[in-house]
C-alpha cells in the first residue's frame, strides 16, 4: 500500500512562491511548508482498521509525496486515518536518537522545538499582502493539538500496489487566520492552534471531495451535549441531547469508513432511540445545517 498526498493551492498544483487567496481574499505565497504526519491507519474490509506501524512522514509541499506503508492482505481499502505531528511519548524524546536519514532526526531548517514542546507539527512560512511584501510564519505544535483525521476513499491498484490519494489544499490552512502585518507566531498561540485545526476540518479530502469524517466544523461543543447509552450496547441505544444551543437538526450514525448508516431528525433536548444489529464501532454525531459538531464512538457488541 502506498499513501499518496497531492499538494496544491485550490486546484492548482502547490509551487513555492505561487500567488494565491484565503478564503477572506487575502493575499499570500509560500516559502516553506512543512508537516509531519503520523499515527497512520488503513480502513479496509468492513471497517477494520489496520495500523501502518511507526511510519513517520516528513512532508514537504515543495516535493511529490508518495509513502510505502508496508505489505497487506487486504480485500478493499476503505479509507485511511493519520494526524498531523507527532503523538506522545515520542514528541517529547529525543530527537538525536534517530538515524539521520529518519523523519524525526534532526532537520534544517529545524522541525524541533525543544524535548518540553517537541516537535513543529507543521511550519507555514510566506509572503503576504497586496504586493506580497511582507514576510509571515505560522509554526505550530503541542500535545493538545494532535488531531485524528479520518478520510472515507478507495485505493487504485497500479500495477499490484494499492495507492491510497488525498488532495490537500493548503489555502485553507489560513481559513480565518489574519495574518497581515507580516504576523509571525511560534508555539501553542491562537493562529497556530486554528491552523492546526483547519488542518484537521479542511486541508485533507479524497479525490471525490470526503473530508475528515472526524472534524468538528460547526465549532466548539461540550462533549456533554450527548450522551450515548448503554455504550457499548446490543443493539437498542439512546442519544440523549442535553444542549440545544446549537441548533442541532439531527444524528448521524456513521461507520468507520464514512458511510453513513442512518440519519435521526431531532428538535430540541430529549432522548431519541434506534436499534443496531450490526456489531462493531460507529460514529454518532450532532450535525446543525449539514455541519458537523460533535462526533463521539459507539461499540455494538
Amino acid at each position: 500500500v502506498t499513501f499518496n498526498v497531492e499538494h496544491l493551492l485550490k486546484d492548482k498544483k502547490f509551487a513555492l512562491n505561487q500567488a494565491a487567496t484565503t478564503n477572506t481574499n487575502a493575499n499570500f505565497s509560500v516559502s516553506r511548508l512543512q508537516y509531519y504526519i503520523s499515527n497512520i491507519s488503513i480502513i479496509h474490509d468492513g471497517g477494520t482498521v489496520t495500523p501502518a506501524t511507526g511510519v513517520y512522514i516528513l512532508a514537504d509541499a515543495s516535493k511529490d509525496l508518495s509513502q510505502d506503508l508496508g505489505k497487506y492482505n487486504f480485500t478493499t481499502i476503505e479509507g485511511i486515518k493519520f494526524s498531523i505531528g507527532v503523538g506522545k511519548p515520542v514528541n517529547n524524546q529525543d530527537p538525536t536518537q534517530w538515524p539521520s536519514t529518519h523523519p524525526l532526526s534532526p532537520q534544517v531548517p529545524s522541525m524541533h522545538w525543544g524535548w518540553t514542546s517537541g516537535y513543529r507539527f507543521v511550519a507555514l512560512e510566506g509572503a503576504e499582502g497586496a504586493s506580497l511584501s511582507n514576510q509571515f510564519e505560522l509554526h505550530a505544535l503541542g500535545n493538545n493539538y494532535f488531531y485524528n483525521i479520518q478520510i472515507p476513499l478507495s485505493s487504485t491498484d497500479v500495477f499490484g500496489v494499492q495507492h491510497i490519494t488525498v488532495k490537500a489544499d493548503y489555502t485553507r490552512a489560513l481559513e480565518n487566520i489574519d495574518i497581515s502585518g507580516g504576523k509571525v507566531v511560534h508555539g501553542e498561540e491562537s493562529e497556530t492552534i486554528a491552523m492546526l485545526r483547519n488542518f484537521r476540518d479542511f486541508v485533507f479530502t479524497s479525490s471525490t471531495g470526503a473530508g475528515n469524517i472526524l472534524a468538528s466544523v460547526g465549532g466548539t461543543i461540550p462533549s456533554s451535549a450527548l450522551n450515548i447509552y448503554p455504550n457499548p450496547t446490543s443493539g437498542v441505544v439512546d442519544f440523549d441531547i442535553t444542549n440545544n444551543n446549537y441548533n442541532i437538526t439531527s444524528i448521524q450514525i456513521s461507520d468507520v469508513a464514512g458511510r453513513v448508516i442512518e440519519t435521526l431528525s431531532v428538535n430540541g433536548f430529549g432522548a431519541n432511540q434506534t436499534q443496531l444489529t450490526a456489531k462493531g464501532i460507529y460514529l454518532v454525531s450532532l450535525i446543525s445545517e449539514n455541519q458537523r459538531l460533535l462526533t463521539k464512538k459507539l461499540i455494538v457488541q
